[in-house]
C-alpha cells in the first residue's frame, strides 16, 4: 500500500514538473509586475526589478501599457508609420492608446465595461464630452471640470473663438483652432447656425444654433430682409428660396427690439443644387458625417434611424428608391430635416439625396 502511494506521489511530482516546464513563456512573471518575463527580456528590461511604470522611450506610455498595446517600449514609433505609439489605436475603438490610459479603459478591449458603448464614446464624468473628445481638447475624461474654474469641460472654449468645446464638436469645427476653415473669420463669429425649417407663408425661420448647444431659435423673414453669401463669390445674390433645411447661416442681423431679420448671411454651397455632401457614413453607429458643399466648409453629424425618410432630389431619375446604401462618400444632399432626441443628438428625419455620379464632386481616397 505504501509502495503504491509512493509511486503515485512520484508520478504526480513528475507530472507537475513536466507541466511547469511546458508552461508557455508568457505565463512566467518573476517580478510580479503583470508583464511576462519573455517580453521583458526581448526588450532588455529587468525580470527581477519592477519596471512596469517606467517609460524608456519617453512617449508617455509606460512599459506595462507598451506591452498591452504590443508596441516597443524603446521606440516611440514601433511600426514606423509616422504615428507615435501613444497616437495608435490598438483595439480600433476610436480612442488612442494614450487616450485609453487617461480614460482608464482597456487598451486591448473596445468596450472595457461591456455596456455596448465603445470606450471612445463613453462619458464617465458626465460633462457631455466623450472620452475621445476630452483627449482632443486636453481635458481629463474622469473629471467634469478639469481646471476647477467652475465651468465644466464642455463649456470651456479652448481656442477662445466664442464657441465652447461641445459646440465645436457639434458643428464639426476644430476646438483647437479659432478659424477652422482659415477664411479669416473666427468660428464663433462665423456660424450662426443651421436652418431647420422655413415657412414661406408665415416667414418663420427656425435655426439651430451652434453657439448654444443646439438651441433652436426663431426669426421672422419679411419682404425687407436682405440676403447675401458669406465670403467672395461670383454667384448671384441669394433669395428666400435659399433658406432650405441644412443650409448654414453665418450671421443674422435683427431689427432693433425685434426678431425680424434685417439681413441674413448664408454660406455658399458651390453647387446650386447641394447644401452638403456625405463625408462618411458609419453603419455601426448609424452616424452620418456631412460637410457643406463648399470646400473646407462646416462639417456636422446626424444620426440615421429606421424612421429616416429618403428621397431623390427633384429632377433625379433612378431605378431604385434611395436609402442607407446610397450614403456613399461624395453623395450630394439637396436638403434634410432633423429633430433632437432625448439625449440631445440630431436625428435625420428626412434626407434628399443627389446620386454621387451627378453630385459634381471628384472621388478621393483621403480620410476626412
Amino acid at each position: 500500500m505504501n509502495i503504491r502511494r509512493r509511486g503515485a506521489a512520484i508520478v504526480l511530482t513528475a507530472l507537475f514538473v513536466v507541466l511547469l516546464t511546458a508552461l508557455p513563456a508568457f505565463a512566467r512573471d518573476a517580478n510580479h509586475n503583470k508583464i511576462p518575463d519573455s517580453w521583458e527580456r526581448k526588450h532588455h528590461l529587468s525580470v527581477s526589478r519592477n519596471l512596469a511604470s517606467r517609460d524608456p522611450d519617453h512617449d508617455r506610455l509606460t512599459n506595462y501599457n507598451e506591452w498591452r498595446s504590443h508596441t516597443n517600449p524603446r521606440v516611440k514609433d514601433s511600426d514606423h508609420d509616422g504615428k507615435s505609439d501613444p497616437k495608435e489605436d490598438y483595439d480600433r475603438d476610436g480612442l488612442t492608446n494614450i487616450g485609453e490610459v487617461k480614460s482608464r479603459t482597456n487598451i486591448c478591449v473596445r468596450d472595457s465595461d461591456h455596456d455596448g458603448i465603445r470606450d471612445a464614446r463613453e462619458d464617465p464624468d458626465h460633462d457631455r464630452l466623450r472620452n475621445a473628445q476630452e483627449i482632443r481638447v486636453a481635458t481629463n475624461p474622469r473629471k467634469a471640470d478639469t481646471d476647477g474654474d467652475g465651468l465644466t469641460d464642455d463649456r470651456e472654449d479652448r481656442d477662445h473663438d466664442g464657441l465652447d468645446n461641445e459646440a465645436e464638436f457639434a458643428e464639426g469645427t476644430n476646438p483647437n483652432d479659432d478659424d477652422s476653415d482659415n477664411d479669416g473669420v473666427e468660428d464663433g463669429d462665423e456660424v450662426g447656425g443651421i436652418i431647420v425649417s422655413f415657412d414661406a407663408d408665415t416667414g418663420l425661420l427656425e435655426i439651430k444654433s451652434f453657439n448654444d448647444s443646439g438651441t433652436v431659435f426663431d426669426v421672422t423673414v419679411d419682404d425687407d430682409t436682405e440676403f447675401e453669401w458669406a465670403g467672395d463669390t461670383d454667384a448671384a445674390e441669394p433669395t428666400a428660396e435659399a433658406l432650405v433645411p441644412g443650409t448654414i447661416v453665418k450671421e443674422i442681423e435683427l431689427e432693433e427690439d425685434s426678431l425680424i431679420a434685417s439681413k441674413i448671411e448664408l454660406r455658399p454651397t458651390g453647387n446650386g443644387l447641394l447644401v452638403a455632401r456625405v463625408a462618411e457614413f458609419d453603419e455601426e453607429y448609424s452616424l452620418l458625417k456631412l460637410e457643406a458643399a463648399r470646400e473646407n466648409d462646416c462639417k456636422f453629424r446626424l444620426l440615421v434611424t429606421g424612421s429616416t425618410v429618403f428621397e431623390w432630389a427633384e429632377g433625379v431619375t433612378s431605378d431604385h428608391v434611395s436609402g442607407v446604401d446610397d450614403l456613399l462618400k461624395g453623395t450630394g444632399v439637396a436638403a434634410y430635416e432633423t429633430e433632437l432626441n432625448g439625449e440631445g443628438h440630431r436625428i435625420a428625419t428626412r434626407l434628399v439625396l443627389v446620386p454621387r455620379a451627378s453630385s459634381g464632386f471628384e472621388e478621393d481616397d483621403e480620410d476626412d
